[in-house]
């Protein structure tokens, strides 16, 4: 019983992962929908009453995080189809978005008791966010001869075809350049510059 829930929970998640691509939302309506974007580095992950949280220095703020150098978020999964992790030592881009978005419910709360108060201890008045998409929101920077890059994929979206989109399931503006991903046959790799260009376009376009 228990191998066919997992199979069915998996068979969601990946119908779920199919949709989100298939319905993949411009960068602008992402931009908008992200109360803050930054390229930031993870520097440690701790463990408060067993659950993990990054703590990340804020390398250049995008949107929201104007002048505040750190800010911290979840960095497990809480549900089956939750991709929320964090490396510590990764650069990443990330989508964020504050409210309750990085607080868990329910019996994962039940399970972890004193998570809450160990995490308003722990960081103070640094920002505690949530990572937009259940995860999706966080993209690790690559370096590939020595250039930084996003890696992608190609959308299957017929309404935006060849069109380049993003984990958070942003599709970047047609003539986006990217190259290959050496290490995944099925993905693109974009210049991160361009990704922040594109991003910072949607944001002066979103303001108007």
């Amino acid at each position: 019983m228990r191998i066919v829930i997992a199979l069915l929970l998996a068979t969601i998640c990946a119908a779920s992962a199919h949709a989100e691509l298939a319905s993949a939302t411009t960068l602008k309506q992402m931009a908008k929908f992200s109360d803050a974007i930054a390229i930031a580095r993870v520097d440690k992950i701790v463990v408060l009453d067993g659950v993990k949280v990054a703590e990340a220095t804020v390398v250049r703020a995008l949107k929201g995080l104007k002048g505040v150098p750190r800010f911290a978020f979840r960095a497990q999964p809480t549900w089956s189809c939750d991709a929320t992790h964090a490396v510590a030592g990764e650069t990443i881009l990330v989508f964020l978005i504050r409210g309750r978005a990085g607080i868990p419910y329910g019996g994962f709360l039940d399970q972890h008791p004193k998570y809450l108060s160990e995490l308003k201890k722990r960081l103070g008045d640094t920002p505690f966010l949530g990572i937009v998409g259940d995860g999706a929101g966080r993209m690790p920077v690559v370096r590939h001869r020595g250039v930084e890059y996003i890696s992608a994929v190609k959308t299957r979206d017929p309404r935006n075809p060849k069109r380049t989109v993003l984990n958070c399931g942003a599709i970047l503006p047609s003539g986006t350049a990217s190259l290959p991903d050496p290490k995944e046959s099925s993905r693109r790799l974009v210049r991160l510059r361009d990704v922040e260009r594109a991003i910072t376009s949607a944001l002066r376009a979103a303001r108007r």
